[in-house]
């Protein structure tokens, strides 16, 4: 009888240590999933009226930042999701006057977040269905084009890991 009460003692030491560990293992791995890293990637960019427009993308979620000649292109799996180009304020008012008097762009969006305004529309070009963007940097004299041949929702959900800024 006296060893199967060690016996049984030892057997629940063992069962209390594994559940220990066992609850431990579980925190770590809640611990570990729940927590998400940060990255992005920004550039700079000098616009001809003397602005200087920082872009930066969130690409924790896999997105990827590129520029080749002032055109900033933001993609997912190697695929583009959007292309931006900058505008002079001027040229900027005429695309806000345009997208008021045409009926070939609908307006999905117009909003303001962080240093911009925008304005969210779709239209139909000569490549097919675009979802694209005007924005305005506020603090400056600059404006953004962001075209998009991907879906409505692809665009939104890239365009909304961006950020710019008037450095």
């Amino acid at each position: 009888m006296k060893h199967t009460k060690k016996h049984t003692a030892k057997h629940s030491r063992k069962r209390f240590r594994f559940g220990v560990l066992t609850v431990t293992a579980l925190l770590l791995t809640v611990l570990t999933a729940s927590c998400k890293f940060k990255s992005s990637k920004s550039y700079t960019f000098s616009i001809e009226n003397g602005d200087q427009i920082k872009v930066t993308l969130d690409t924790s979620d896999g997105y990827a930042l590129s520029q080749k000649d002032g055109v900033f292109s933001v993609t997912s799996q190697e695929e583009t999701i959007l292309e931006g180009v900058f505008l002079l304020e001027e040229t900027y008012e005429q695309y806000m006057e345009l997208s008021e008097t045409t009926d070939s762009m609908v307006v999905l969006e117009e909003d303001e977040r962080n240093d911009v305004s925008y304005l969210f529309y779709q239209f139909v070009g000569e490549a097919g269905m675009e979802n694209n963007f005007i924005i305005f940097v506020k603090g400056s004299h600059t404006g953004v084009l962001i075209g998009s041949l991907s879906g409505q929702d692809a665009a939104k959900t890239a365009f909304d890991h961006l950020s710019f800024s008037c450095e």
